[in-house]
C-alpha cells in the first residue's frame, strides 16, 4: 500500500532528501525505496542516473 501510495510522489520526497535533519533524509530515502518498487525498470533506472548525477557534485561531511 505504501509503494502504490508514493510511487507518484517521488519528485516530491526528491525535496526532501536535502533536508538539514538527517532523520528526515534518512525516512526519506527509505520511502523513496520502498516507493520505486512500484515503478517501472526504466523509471527506476532514470531515477537512480538523475540522483548519481546530483550526488557528484554534492560534498559528503
Amino acid at each position: 500500500i505504501i509503494a502504490s501510495r508514493y510511487a507518484g510522489r517521488i519528485t516530491w520526497l526528491r525535496q526532501f532528501l536535502g533536508h538539514i535533519s538527517a532523520e528526515t533524509r534518512e525516512c526519506v530515502s527509505r520511502l523513496m525505496g520502498i516507493a520505486c518498487s512500484e515503478l517501472s525498470s526504466s523509471e527506476t533506472s532514470a531515477l537512480i542516473s538523475d540522483l548519481c548525477s546530483h550526488l557528484k557534485g554534492t560534498e559528503l561531511r
